[in-house]
C-alpha cells in the first residue's frame, strides 16, 4: 500500500508530532474539529487556542492555551521504534537522572496532562515508568476515527496507522503477505510484544521488557533483573534462556556464581543444560523450548500464543521458586 506518511517514514517520531502541531493549526485557523474530535475520544481536554511547541526543552511536543511562555496544558512523549531512555534536568536547583517520563514529570508538575504515545513497536517496551497516560497504538487510532475530515493528510496519517496494526496482527497470525513491509526487527518484537502483555497480567508485580538490541538487531523479551545476576530472556533464537551476567563478577565470583547457579537449574523441569561461554558479558547456561521457533528469520508459535505463555509462565514460575529459595 503507497503512503506518503510510510514514504517520508512511519518511525520517525518527528513526523507523529508534527501531525499534532498541524491539528493544533488547523483549530486556530478555525477548523476546530479535527483535533475537537481526537482529544475528546481520548477523553482528554481541548485548549481553547492550541499553540504546539516540537522539542520543547527536549520533550517531543508541548501544546499550551495561548501563550506558550506559560506552563503547557499537554506534555506528549512520543516512542515509534524506540523506547524511554535516561535523562538529565535540573529540577529546583537539583540535578536528576531518571527515565524521561519521571524526569519530565517533576520538571513540570503543573502540567495537567502528560501523554506517552506509542505508536510501533516500541510499546512493546512496556508501560512508562513516570505518571505520564499511556496511549497504545491502537487507542490513538481508534481515536482518529472520530475525525470527520476529508483531508488527504489526515486520511494518509490515519490509514497509516491502521497499517501498522494489521502488520501487528499479521506477525502474530504468521502472515507473510506483507514480510516485504516490516521495518528492522519489528515482526519479531510484535510477537514478543504480545508475549510481554500476557505475561506481564499473569505477573502484574514484575517489569518485563521487550526491546531491540544492536544493529542487526536481535530482539529480547527480558523477564526482569531483580534475580541478577540470574535472569531470563528470549531471543532470536525463539528460546527462553537463562542467563547469567559477569561484567562485575572476578574471576572467583564469575566461577562460583555459575556453579551455584548450574546446581540450581537442575531442580527446575524441561531445563536443557548449555555450555557458559566464560569470556563473554553474559552466558546462557540454560534453556527452554516454549513453543517458539525461528522461521526464515521470524518467531512463529509451534502451535499457538496461549501455549507458549503457559510454557514461559511455567518455567518462569519454577526459575523464580528455585533461584528465590534455595
Amino acid at each position: 500500500m503507497a503512503s506518503i506518511v510510510n514514504a517520508i517514514g512511519y518511525a520517525l517520531g518527528k513526523l507523529h508530532a508534527g501531525m499534532l502541531t498541524y491539528l493544533c493549526d488547523l483549530h486556530r485557523e478555525g477548523d476546530k474539529e479535527p483535533l475537537r474530535q481526537v482529544l475528546q475520544a481520548l477523553n482528554l481536554p481541548v485548549p481553547h487556542t492550541p499553540v504546539a511547541k516540537r522539542e520543547w526543552n527536549g520533550i517531543d511536543l508541548a501544546i499550551f492555551d495561548g501563550d506558550p511562555v506559560n506552563t503547557p496544558s499537554m506534555l506528549v512523549e512520543i516512542k515509534v521504534d524506540d523506547h524511554e531512555h535516561s535523562t538529565r534536568r535540573k529540577v529546583n536547583g537539583h540535578e536528576i537522572v531518571d527515565a524521561q517520563t519521571k524526569v519530565y514529570a517533576q520538571a513540570y508538575p503543573d502540567c495537567p496532562t502528560r501523554l506517552f504515545l506509542t505508536l510501533g513497536f516500541g510499546e512493546a517496551y512496556g508501560p512508562p515508568a513516570g505518571p505520564f497516560r499511556w496511549i497504545r497504538t491502537a487507542e490513538f487510532y481508534r481515536s482518529l476515527t472520530h475525525i470527520r475530515s476529508t483531508d488527504p493528510v489526515l486520511t494518509a496519517w490515519r490509514e497509516a496507522i491502521a497499517y501498522e496494526l494489521r502488520l501487528r496482527e499479521a506477525a502474530l497470525a504468521n502472515d507473510r503477505s506483507e514480510s516485504l513491509r516490516f521495518r528492522g526487527g519489528a515482526w519479531n518484537l510484535y510477537v514478543l510484544g504480545a508475549l510481554r502483555d500476557d505475561l506481564s497480567a499473569l505477573n502484574p508485580s514484575q517489569t518485563f521488557r521487550c526491546y531491540a538490541y544492536g544493529s542487526a538487531p536481535d530482539t529480547i523479551l527480558n523477564l526482569g533483573w531483580d534475580l541478577r545476576p540470574t535472569y531470563m530472556e528470549i531471543n532470536n533464537n525463539g528460546r527462553l534462556n537463562l542467563k547469567i551476567d559477569l561484567r562485575k563478577l572476578s574471576t572467583e565470583e564469575r566461577d562460583a556464581a555459575l556453579k551455584q547457579a548450574q546446581d540450581k537449574v537442575h531442580h527446575i523441569p524441561n531445563a536443557t543444560m548449555c555450555k557458559p561461554r566464560i569470556n563473554a558479558n553474559s552466558t546462557t547456561f540454560a534453556r527452554f523450548d516454549v513453543g517458539l521457533r525461528r522461521d526464515g528469520g521470524r518467531l512463529v508459535f509451534d502451535t499457538n500464543r496461549a501455549d507458549t505463555v503457559k510454557r514461559i509462565q511455567d518455567a518462569y514460575t519454577a526459575f523464580r521458586d528455585v533461584f528465590v529459595h534455595p
